[in-house]
């Protein structure tokens, strides 16, 4: 199975909508299925309607959802770390990676793929918060991506004021560099608004960077096609994009 792992440069920059619209365009793409999960989640009601894990199960296709639909849920709407601290709970990277694993194990293997490659199967894994945010005192959502490779990482920011720093800062404190940074319009674009994807690539902040407009999903419906064909036709762990 491949995986992709979403990553954000903060909080509130886009990841649900970048990772359920991919998830969705993954199977439109020809995955035979794609497997869309949050292992963690704060801020959840009793409704878990507009949650992020109920949208990524929503958009999965020909998957069985995970029950319970993460592996951590939190009512409060803080840092993983507090939240599971106020629940006088922990959150174990290792634990985190296992309930990912048996998931994703969960999706049987569907026969004409069989015929296929193993890499026509997809998850793909939304992380709480922004990249350092703390799991607990001593991980981040960046160690739970290391512990999930081999994947490939897509690192989301707001193609807004700021984004260069937020993307720099990110990048070059993360151990490796993301396979393609999205930017994700915002609300209200301002003067940086199109022309951050350029002056990323122009100051080496990244190796590919593709803008999403607001409510769009093109540039990531050209990716999905672009891993699907790379690596079902490699038919071995996507480490690169």
């Amino acid at each position: 199975m491949a995986r992709v792992v979403v990553l954000g440069t903060g909080t509130g920059v886009g990841k649900t909508y970048v990772s359920t619209t991919f998830v969705r365009e993954l199977a439109r793409a020809g995955a035979a299925s794609v497997l869309g999960l949050k292992p963690v989640e704060s801020g959840v009601s009793d409704d878990p309607a507009g949650t992020d894990a109920q949208l990524l199960a929503d958009a999965s296709f020909h998957v069985k959802p995970p029950t319970p639909l993460r592996r951590h849920s939190f009512r409060e709407p803080v840092s993983p770390h507090l939240a599971a601290r106020a629940a006088g709970t922990t959150i174990k990277v290792a634990d985190l990676v296992e309930w990912v694993v048996t998931n994703e194990d969960d999706c049987p293997l569907p026969y004409v793929t069989t015929l296929i490659s193993q890499y026509s199967r997809w998850s793909v894994i939304e992380t709480a918060g922004g990249a350092f945010s703390p799991l607990s005192d001593t991980t981040t959502c960046a160690d739970l991506a290391e512990a999930l490779e081999p994947c490939l990482w897509m690192l989301v920011g707001r193609d807004a004021l700021g984004t260069l720093h937020d993307v720099a800062a990110t990048t070059r404190a993360l151990k490796r560099v993301p396979d393609v940074v999205v930017l994700s319009a915002p609300e209200a674009p301002d003067a940086s608004t199109g022309t951050n994807a350029n002056e990323m690539l122009r100051l080496g902040l990244a190796a590919r960077v593709i803008e999403l407009s607001r409510g769009g999903s093109r540039p990531l419906a050209n990716l999905a096609t672009r891993w699907m064909t790379k690596h079902s036709r490699d038919d071995s762990p996507p480490t690169k994009s």
